[in-house]
């Protein structure tokens, strides 16, 4: 993500940004990617003290309108939890692949509870060759664009929504959808 960041900032295709990544637990790491107890206080590790930690030592932009968070897998699921709980904070959200099965799919409760949202500028995508069984993935990310949709998120505009032929779930496939989603979101002003 640092190569390709720095490549598309040379270029002048993104805004200049800042990374910040967070090392999983490893085996923990469902607990804490997911929306149970340990996922609530990642997001509150990630919002009280990473981000106040990077405002003081940085020069950054601290309005949400200038601050994602992303991740892909069950990061991708925890990226999208956690920017619909802090909207205040997150303006912009990377959402690769997520996990939308976990819980029995209780993202997608989640999102259908959401009253007024805020609306963030949102990257969702899906590989059609993910998992043992691709459909199922692909069927629960339409599922979740379509709930964003109802909920006043515009295709285009503050979605950005692809199924990307034959990407797997894996790393490589995700570095490949990078370029584009980092300018989605952080389009360089002209």
């Amino acid at each position: 993500m640092r190569e390709t960041a720095d490549e598309l900032i040379h270029k002048r295709r993104i805004e200049p940004l800042i990374i910040a990544a967070v090392y999983h637990g490893g085996e923990k790491r469902i607990r804490e990617y997911t929306p149970g107890r340990a996922g609530k206080l990642h997001g509150r590790m990630v919002v009280d003290e990473l981000l106040p930690f990077l405002h003081e030592r940085y020069r950054t932009l601290t309005q949400a309108r200038h601050t994602g968070i992303g991740g892909s897998s069950l990061g991708g699921l925890s990226a999208l939890w956690l920017g619909l709980e802090y909207p205040q904070v997150f303006g912009k959200l990377a959402v690769l692949s997520p996990s939308v099965w976990w819980g029995q799919r209780a993202i997608l409760k989640y999102v259908q509870a959401l009253q007024q949202p805020q609306r963030q500028r949102m990257w969702l995508d899906m590989g059609t060759a993910e998992g043992e069984k691709p459909f199922h993935s692909i069927r629960d990310a339409r599922l979740l664009k379509a709930m964003l949709v109802t909920k006043g998120w515009r295709e285009g505009s503050t979605l950005h929504y692809s199924e990307v032929g034959g990407a797997d779930h894996s790393e490589r496939a995700w570095a490949a959808r990078a370029p584009e989603m980092l300018e989605f979101l952080y389009p360089r002003k002209r």
